[in-house]
This record gives structure tokens, sequence and C-alpha cells, in this order.
């Protein structure tokens, strides 16, 4: 893994599984992230542990809110092949840079 590949998305605060979907990382990606972070994207997440976890992202999920948070983001869904255990807080998610120019190959969402 080249560092100059990567580019730092956020950090886990929290994650949870979804019954028949995957795994969600919150907070997710900022809405201000370029470029654009799509479906079908390869990302790596980098443990506390400096464990390295190779994903694609397989949903972007939707959050409601009960108050305004001071950062929008949106969670991402690696679907069932990453378990919840394997991500940690703390864990740090990079997308790889080659993504830039794929398309989006499926979207879904979920109101949490």
């Amino acid at each position: 893994m080249f560092e100059n590949e990567l580019k730092p998305i956020f950090e886990v605060k929290d994650c949870f599984k979804l019954t028949d979907r995957g795994t969600v990382l919150i907070p997710g990606i900022p809405a201000e992230t370029k470029p654009p972070v799509r479906v079908g994207d390869s990302i790596s997440l980098v443990t506390p542990e400096k464990k390295v976890i190779e994903a694609k992202i397989k949903s972007l999920e939707l959050v409601n809110y009960a108050h305004k948070p001071e950062e929008i983001a949106i969670p991402i869904c690696l679907g069932k092949e990453v378990e919840r255990e394997d991500i940690p807080k703390g864990t740090k998610v990079y997308l790889r840079e080659s993504n830039e120019n794929q398309d989006i190959t499926s979207q879904s969402t979920q109101r949490r």
C-alpha cells in the first residue's frame, strides 16, 4: 500500500450491522469530499493496530438526525464481507486514488 495512492476520508467513530445488508461506518464521508466518493469505489481501512482491510463501498446510507450534527456526513455500507468486529473505533478510512473516474454501479439508501 503506497500512501500517495490513498486519500484520507474519515475516522470511524462507530459502526453497526444492518441485517441482510452489511456493516455501516459512522460518521461517514464528509459532504464536501472531493473527488466525490461513489458506490463501488475501493477503500482501505487501517485499524489502530495498523491492520489493513481492503473493501468496496456497497451503498451510501441516509441518516435521519434527531439533531443537526456539526458536520454533515454520509455513512457508508461495506456489505456483508466485512464484520463489525473487524472495524474498531479509530479506524481510518482511505479512498484509493484510482477511483476518480469510476461510474456509480448501484446505490441504495436506508433510513435510521
